[in-house]
This record gives C-alpha cells, sequence and structure tokens, in this order.
C-alpha cells in the first residue's frame, strides 16, 4: 500500500510532464522558443494558472480514485477494489462523510470502473 505522499508526488510529476508534452506540441510556445525570447514573468504566470486550472481536476479525481480503491471489499462503506460495487447496507447516519451532503433516506452504491485486463492479454470494461 502507497503512502499519500508517495501518490501526491507521483501525480504532480506526471501532471508537470504533462504540462510540458502539452507545452512542446503547441505551435505558440514552440515559435517563442525558437526565437530564443524569454517568456516573461507574466506568461509564465499565466501558463502556470492555466495548468492548475486544467490539471488540478485530473489530479483531484486520481487521488480519490486510489483512497477509495485502496480498500478490500466490505471493509470501510463505499470504499473498495476497482470494478466492484459498494454498497451502503443501511441508511447513512450524521457523520457519514462519504458523500458531501448525504440524504439520510437513500442507500448508496459506487463504484470505480475501469479497464480490466483479461486473460487473453485484451484490455475490457
Amino acid at each position: 500500500m502507497r503512502s499519500l505522499n508517495s501518490v501526491l508526488r507521483f501525480l504532480v510529476v506526471a501532471g508537470l510532464l504533462c504540462l510540458l508534452a502539452l507545452c512542446a506540441v503547441d505551435p505558440a510556445f514552440a515559435q517563442q522558443s525558437a526565437s530564443g525570447a524569454p517568456i516573461t514573468a507574466q506568461e509564465a504566470y499565466e501558463i502556470g494558472v492555466e495548468a492548475y486550472v486544467y490539471f488540478y481536476p485530473a489530479v483531484t479525481i486520481e487521488v480519490t480514485r486510489r483512497i477509495a480503491t485502496n480498500v478490500e471489499a466490505g471493509k470501510i462503506t463505499m470504499f473498495g477494489p476497482m470494478n466492484t460495487f459498494s454498497h451502503a447496507r443501511a441508511f447513512p447516519t450524521a457523520d457519514f462523510k462519504a458523500v458531501v451532503r448525504p440524504n439520510f433516506d437513500t442507500l448508496y452504491s459506487s463504484a470505480w470502473a475501469g479497464p480490466d485486463q483479461g486473460t487473453d492479454g485484451h484490455f475490457r470494461s
């Protein structure tokens, strides 16, 4: 089981690598680099803001997925392995936090679905 810090470190590095890949294929960025003119502090700030706005939801959902699926089936309500449903078998109590604003008359189920590699080597979902 990986610690949350190692997961966050991995996601930050992956996000930065994706940002570099996107910048490398952006024609405007390539023209600036080819001309040799350095970017200004304002341009660097704007690139950082755009990267944050673009990557933050993806990083947040990945951290949420890793935390929610790094649990054995049935150990914690609404958490469980990938490609399996986890059901709440009773109505939520006041301290239920798996849903931000739960309805107290609703039975919840959750699942994280992803591609699954079968025995024949092909992925299916």
